[in-house]
């Protein structure tokens, strides 16, 4: 039961950094597609149509992913083990959790590494470049600019550049977490995650004696 609980908690901090890194990404990068220099308009074409327009749906890949694996867990809690009993579906299995096998934890690792780990590196790559085009602009227009409205898009860009670096450490963190979760299952291969052992109706008792005294006949 500790395990259970103890990896109910870790995915609901994971869960947490990964909506905060949403909204930092959507706000970076809906607030930097809005920015033109009036002086230069392809000043920021590299940054606004290759490195921003990927970020927001790969943020919302990994947030998704990361809420699923939340509401697995919220399935599998204890407490609404009595629950499932009323359902005939789930008459014959009061707590599926079984012990993890060493093929199921190595499909898995797979999957979330090809998946949720493939986008945070993305994602990782992107903000970085992005930052890296937003201090070239800022670099290379910061003393040639008349207007005050480019001096505004200016300050602003170099802002927006600090929001990358957030969004980056965000998805560092979760990158660290993933391979952490990585660790924890390995570690606790072949551990079940409760005590809880899988109980039946006294029907679906019935119904099986019957069965045997039949074949027994």
């Amino acid at each position: 039961m500790l395990l259970y609980y103890l990896k109910s908690g870790f995915n609901v901090i994971v869960l947490g950094l990964s909506i905060f890194a949403l909204v930092t990404v959507v706000t970076f990068s809906q607030t930097t597609n809005a920015l033109k220099f009036e002086t230069a308009p392809k000043a920021l074409l590299n940054l606004q149509d290759i490195f921003l327009p990927p970020l927001i749906n790969l943020q919302v890949f990994v947030l998704v992913f990361d809420a699923i694996i939340g509401l697995y867990y919220v399935y599998q809690c204890p407490c609404f083990d009595k629950i499932k009993q009323r359902f005939v579906y789930y008459q014959y299995e009061a707590k599926p959790v079984e012990k993890q096998e060493c093929s199921n934890l190595f499909i898995q690792t797979l999957f979330i590494v090809l998946t949720k780990g493939l986008a945070l590196g993305i994602l990782m790559a992107l903000l970085i470049m992005s930052d890296q085009e937003m201090s070239r602009v800022y670099s290379e227009y910061q003393y040639s600019v008349e207007t005050q409205s480019d001096k505004e898009t200016l300050a602003a860009l170099d802002e927006q550049s600090r929001h990358a670096v957030t969004g980056t450490v965000l998805n560092g963190l979760l990158c660290g977490l993933m391979v952490l979760s990585i660790v924890i299952n390995c570690v606790s291969l072949g551990q079940s995650q409760t005590k809880s052992k899988p109980t039946k109706t006294k029907a679906h008792q019935k119904h099986v004696y019957g069965m045997l005294a039949e074949d027994k006949d």
